[in-house]
C-alpha cells in the first residue's frame, strides 16, 4: 500500500501545469477536473438502502420503500487550475467544502489533481461525537488510451480523522459512442482490514451528452462519496446507485 502511494506522488510531482479541458468521469472517484475558468458541475446521486442479494420476494417495491442515500456535489472553476467545490451528503449528514488545484499534462498521457477538504459530520455510531476532518487527496487520470476508448484512474490521499492512508483505483471502457463502462475498487492498509472492514467497489455504466453525464451503478456499499469508500465497509451486499451531472457553462449562458 505505502509502495503504491509513493509511486502515485512520484508520479502526480513529474508533471507540470498545462491548460486543456478534458474529463473522464468516474462512477465515485475523483478525478481530475476537465472545467476551463467561469464553468461549474452539479452533481447529485442515489444510493438504494435495500440490498439486491437480500430483495424479499413478497414485496416489489422494497428497493423504494427502504429509502436511499443522497449526495449534491457543486464544483466550479474560479480561473484555469483553481477550483472551488462543496457537496452534502446524507448519510451523517456530512457536509464538504474544498480547494482544487489541477494540472494538465496530455504530453505525458496524464492529467492530475490535488486536493484538499474539509469534512463535517455526525460520527456518534464510531466515536460518539461531531466530527471534523481534513482530507488531502492526489487524483491521476490518463488520456484515453488505445483508440481512444480505455482511461484509468487513481486517487491516493490522506484521512485526517482516522489518520489513514487511503487509495482507489479504476478504470473505463468506452463500448459504443457516449456508453462507458466503468469499474472501481478501494484496496485498504492492513490496519484498516484489522478492524473488520472489507475493501469498497463499484461498477457500472456512463451514458454522455454535451450537458450531462447519466450513471447506473452497482457496488458493496451505501456511500457515494471517496472519503468514505476508500475507508472501507462491513458487508459484501449489493446495492444499487444512479447519479447525474450536469455540466454549466456561464461564460455561453447554458
Amino acid at each position: 500500500m505505502k509502495k503504491l502511494l509513493i509511486i502515485v506522488v512520484f508520479l502526480l510531482a513529474s508533471v507540470s501545469l498545462f491548460a486543456v479541458q478534458y474529463e473522464l468521469p468516474m462512477l465515485d472517484m475523483t478525478v481530475p477536473s476537465g472545467l476551463t475558468a467561469n464553468q461549474m458541475y452539479v452533481n447529485f446521486g442515489h444510493k438504494m438502502l435495500q440490498p439486491l442479494n437480500k430483495y424479499p420476494t413478497d414485496n416489489f417495491f422494497a428497493v423504494v420503500k427502504n429509502g436511499a442515500s443522497f449526495n449534491l456535489n457543486l464544483r466550479y472553476m474560479i480561473w484555469n487550475g483553481f477550483e472551488i467545490k462543496t457537496g452534502y451528503n446524507t448519510i451523517a449528514d456530512e457536509k464538504n467544502i474544498g480547494l482544487s488545484l489541477v494540472a494538465k499534462a496530455p504530453s505525458q498521457g496524464l492529467s492530475v489533481q490535488a486536493d484538499v477538504l474539509y469534512y463535517n459530520y455526525d460520527d456518534r455510531l464510531i466515536r460518539n461525537q461531531m466530527a471534523s476532518n481534513f482530507l488531502y487527496l492526489l487524483s491521476a487520470q490518463s488520456v484515453p488510451l488505445i483508440w481512444d476508448r480505455f482511461s484509468v484512474a487513481v486517487n491516493a490521499g490522506y484521512d485526517g480523522y482516522f489518520s489513514e492512508f487511503v487509495m482507489g483505483l479504476g478504470v473505463s471502457a468506452m463500448v459504443v459512442d457516449n456508453v462507458t463502462l466503468v469499474g472501481e475498487y478501494y484496496p485498504l492498509a492492513n490496519d484498516i482490514m484489522e478492524k473488520g472492514k472489507i475493501a469498497c467497489y463499484d461498477f457500472g455504466i456512463r451514458y454522455s451528452t454535451y450537458g450531462h453525464q447519466f450513471m447506473l451503478k452497482f457496488g458493496n456499499s451505501t456511500q457515494m462519496e471517496p472519503r468514505e469508500l476508500m475507508l472501507g465497509t462491513t458487508t459484501n451486499d449489493m446495492y444499487v446507485g444512479i447519479s447525474m451531472m450536469r455540466f454549466v457553462d456561464f461564460n455561453s449562458g447554458e
